[in-house]
């Protein structure tokens, strides 16, 4: 992180904590510039699925990772409704209702 254990020892938290993002920062980046290789190499590869999806550069950085909801029960078998509903009130640990 570009400073000695002694001086990191003397840290507050908050530079601390600035200090490790600025660190998760740089990671990030690094990342990110081997993502735009992977998704180069993977988009144009020949042998590849004609149906594949296009790979971002953004899906191998977790912090960039897209946010993903619930999922829609609509596209659901019951079965897979019922067990989703039942882990979302009872928890997965809980066998009672099931």
């Amino acid at each position: 992180m570009g400073l000695s254990d002694d001086e990191i020892g003397q840290l507050n938290f908050l530079e601390y904590d600035a200090l490790l993002k600025r660190k998760h920062m740089a990671d990030d980046r690094l990342r990110l510039n081997a993502g735009y290789i992977y998704a180069a190499i993977y988009n144009t590869a020949l042998t590849g699925d004609p149906n594949r999806e296009a790979k971002q550069p953004e899906d191998i950085v977790p912090s960039m990772a897209k946010p993903t909801g619930p999922p829609d029960l609509r596209t659901m078998k019951p079965e897979e409704q019922k067990n989703y509903m039942f882990n979302v009130f009872m928890g997965s640990g809980k066998r009672s209702m099931r």
